[in-house]
C-alpha cells in the first residue's frame, strides 16, 4: 500500500492545498526478538498509538550472512561479537508465523509491511504484502530487484549509503525489470516507486541526518516520498521530514527502549508514536489549507478593528459635507473608508462621532439618496 496521490508537503502549502497527514509505518523489524506473542503484542501497540502499518523483518541468520561477517551497528546490553550471531538471536519466527502476523495486522487495522532479504523469500512473501520494502543495503541486490520488479506491486525504496548512480540503477531495474530496456515498462509503475531518504548508521546523528535529501528525491516521480529514521527519538527530526515532503514516515517501534539489542534504544514506543501522530495533526491544523479568506474566527475584528467614516461635529440639515467634517475611525460599518463623503449633503441633525450612514447627494438638478447598512 502506498500513500494516497494527494499527500503533499512544503511546496503544496504554497498552491493552496491541503497538507495530509504522513503514512506512519512502525517498524517492530526484529525487536519481537523471536517471541510470537510479543510480536503480536507490538501490532496492536502500534495500531493503539496511530500508526497506519507495521513493518517486519523476515531474516534468517545462515541465509543472509556469512559466519565471520561483522557487526555495522551499535549494539546494546548484548553485543554480539558476528553478525550471524546477532540475527540467530531473533530469527525463530518461521513463515507460517508470518501469516499469522498478518492476520493479526488486520484484526488490529494496520496494514502489514515486511522486508525480506533474499529472492526466495520475495516470491513467498508477496502474497502477504500489499507492497515492497527494499533495504537500503539491498539496492544494488539486482536479483532481488528483478524479483521485487516482477510482482508489479509498490515497492518503498530506502536509499541509505547510496550514490545517486546507485539509486538510478535500481530505479530502472524496478521500472523496467532488467535495467537495460530503459523505453519498455516491464516492472513497477513509476509512481509506485517510493523512494525513502535514510542514513544507514544506527544510531544516525541528529547533525547527520541530512534531511535535506528529501525535496530532491521527487526528481524520481514526484510523488510520493519517504524517510526512515535511525536517529533516537527526536520528534522535531521526523516533523522536519514530513515538512520537508516525506509523505510517509518509517521509524522502529518497541515496547521498552531500555531492552537489549540493535533496534530497541533507537525505536519509538508508543508513548512516542501517540506523541508523533498528535503533533502532526497540531502541525496540520496550524500550516491549514493555504487558502487566504476570512476567517469564522476575524469577522468580529473585520468591523471592529476597521475604520469606516465618522462625524467630526454636529451637523445641521442640508449641510454639505467638508474635509473637516469627518474623520475615519473605528468601527467599519459606516460610510466605507475607500469612497470620500466630502461634497455630499446631510439630510437630518447628526451628531459628532455618529458614523456617516445617511446621506443626500446632489447631482444636476436631481437628488439621490444612498443608505449604508
Amino acid at each position: 500500500m502506498r500513500p494516497t496521490d494527494d499527500c503533499t508537503s512544503c511546496e503544496a502549502i504554497a498552491g493552496s492545498a491541503v497538507l495530509k497527514l504522513p503514512y506512519i509505518v512502525a517498524e517492530i523489524g526484529l525487536n519481537h526478538d523471536g517471541d510470537y506473542g510479543r510480536a503480536c503484542r507490538l501490532i496492536w501497540e502500534a495500531a493503539k498509538a496511530g500508526a497506519n502499518a507495521v513493518k517486519f523483518q523476515y531474516v534468517k541468520a545462515d541465509r543472509l550472512v556469512a559466519r565471520s561477517a561483522p557487526p555495522y551497528f551499535h549494539q546494546a546490553g548484548a553485543p554480539a561479537e558476528t553478525q550471524h550471531e546477532f540475527f540467530r538471536r531473533s530469527d525463530a519466527l518461521d513463515r507460517h508465523d508470518y501469516e499469522c502476523l498478518k492476520e493479526e495486522c488486520y484484526l488490529a487495522g494496520v496494514d502489514f509491511l515486511c522486508t525480506v532479504f533474499d529472492v526466495e523469500s520475495i516470491h513467498w512473501i508477496a502474497p502477504l504484502v500489499p507492497a515492497f520494502k527494499v533495504a537500503s543495503a539491498d539496492i544494488t541486490n539486482i536479483p532481488l530487484l528483478k524479483a521485487v520488479a516482477s510482482y508489479k506491486k509498490p515497492v518503498y525504496l530506502s536509499t541509505g549509503a547510496a550514490t545517486k548512480a546507485d539509486v538510478n540503477h535500481a530505479y530502472r531495474i524496478l521500472r523496467v525489470g532488467d535495467g537495460t530496456c530503459s523505453d519498455q515498462f516491464r516492472g513497477v509503475s513509476a509512481i509506485d516507486i517510493i523512494p525513502m531518504h535514510c542514513v544507514l548508521s544506527y544510531p544516525t546523528p541528529v547533525d547527520q541526518a541530512n534531511l535535506g535529501m528529501i525535496p530532491p528525491l521527487q526528481e524520481y516521480q514526484g510523488w510520493p516520498r519517504g524517510y526512515s529514521d535511525h536517529t533516537l527519538f527526536y520528534l522535531d527530526v521526523l516533523t522536519t521530514a514530513w515538512l520537508l515532503g516525506a509523505t510517509v514516515i518509517e521509524k522502529h517501534f518497541t515496547l521498552d527502549k531500555m531492552l537489549p539489542g540493535n533496534d530497541h534504544y533507537h525505536s519509538m514506543d508508543p508513548t512516542d508514536l501517540r506523541a508523533l501522530v498528535a503533533k502532526l495533526k497540531e502541525l496540520q491544523a496550524m500550516i491549514g489549507d493555504g487558502e487566504k479568506r476570512v476567517l469564522p474566527i476575524e469577522e468580529a475584528a473585520r468591523l471592529n478593528a476597521r475604520q469606516s467614516w465618522h462625524y467630526a461635529r454636529d451637523l445641521q440639515p442640508g449641510h454639505m459635507i467638508q474635509e473637516g467634517d469627518v474623520v475615519l475611525k473605528r468601527p467599519a460599518g459606516g460610510w466605507p473608508p475607500e469612497r470620500s463623503p466630502v461634497g455630499l449633503t446631510v439630510e437630518s441633525v447628526v451628531l459628532a462621532d455618529e458614523p456617516v450612514t445617511l446621506v443626500v447627494r446632489t447631482c444636476d438638478k436631481t437628488q439621490s439618496q444612498t443608505k449604508l447598512k
